[in-house]
């Protein structure tokens, strides 16, 4: 039901990568900044910003392509030379060929090493929700629909780092600049469900987090936040195996959670509207990151499977 943003069974490497000192200040929104006692409209633009950071760590360098559809994949032919390492997850060769100047910054996969994209998602996120507050004439319920957002991109943020580096610096404190060491990845998910869970808990008229928002699946709703949580679960599965039967039995608690899956805001669309899919907007989208050629949203040829086949 994920049109676009693939999220497959990929096995997680332990990357070669250390410690990092997290450079997270955003200089131009610093707290008491006048930015955050502004209009709500800056508020917004916040956010649609955060958004943007989203799609620049997932389509400006390959990720979707590199990490999901090739990773592991049965690929022969003419490409199969070219991704023989990655088909084989042997992370740390295939980081040698692709990335072996440590830029991280190579289209053809190397720049899905550089986490830095990922973490501004992270931090841009906890700055709203610590700032969001300060802005003049919005109202409680605002604030937390838009801490509400805040929360499901952070997480969505963290999981997609958690399948690619493994064991990652967590961190859900504003202006956040210390060195951290890295954090259990089955931890992370765990924080992140948590995290969620709580959201949900707290919203049970489905206000604060709708079913649908008004602004379409290329925003937060609730169906993207089971959906990942499910996902969520489903990794944990593998990598706490002792507690297995537990992140099944919340997959299946959360997939039958108000019947909204095939109900009534969430519908498989029928064969002969598989167009409409494609469109997006669909009752079939949950969450999708757009490619529109009239307002520029073009992914790069090379990061798109069509490419390669």
């Amino acid at each position: 039901m994920l049109k676009y943003i693939s999220i497959g069974l990929l096995l997680v490497f332990t990357s070669i990568l250390g410690g990092c000192n997290l450079d997270t200040d955003d200089e131009s929104k610093l707290p008491g900044d006048k930015f955050w006692t502004g209009p709500q409209a800056n508020a917004h633009a916040f956010m649609l910003s955060i958004y943007q950071s989203l799609r620049k760590a997932t389509t400006s360098n390959g990720f979707f392509l590199y990490s999901g559809d090739v990773r592991c994949a049965p690929i022969t032919g003419q490409h199969q030379n070219d991704y023989l390492y990655l088909i084989q997850n042997d992370m740390k060769n295939y980081k040698s060929k692709k990335d072996w100047n440590e830029e991280g910054k190579t289209d053809d996969f190397g720049a899905i090493y550089n986490w830095k994209q990922m973490y501004e998602v992270v931090q841009s996120a906890n700055i709203m929700i610590e700032e969001v507050v300060n802005i003049q004439n919005i109202t409680d319920r605002e604030v937390e629909s838009y801490r509400a957002e805040c929360r499901f991109l952070r997480s969505l943020a963290y999981f997609f780092m958690v399948r690619l580096f493994g064991d990652v610096p967590y961190y859900t404190e504003a202006y956040f600049a210390k060195p951290l060491p890295r954090t259990d990845k089955a931890t992370v998910l765990r924080n992140c469900l948590s995290d969620l869970q709580s959201l949900l808990d707290s919203d049970p008229d489905c206000v604060i987090l709708p079913w649908r928002n008004g602004k379409g699946s290329q925003h937060a709703n609730r169906g993207a936040a089971l959906t990942l949580m499910m996902h969520m679960n489903m990794w944990l599965a593998f990598f706490d195996e002792e507690n297995m039967s537990t992140y099944y039995s919340e997959v299946k608690r959360l997939a039958e959670m108000n019947s909204w899956i095939d109900g009534t805001y969430y519908q498989l669309q029928p064969m002969n509207q598989i167009s409409q899919v494609f469109k997006g907007d669909s009752n079939e989208g949950l969450f999708e990151i757009a490619q529109n050629i009239t307002t520029g949203e073009i992914f790069k040829t090379n990061h798109m499977w069509c490419s390669k086949v």
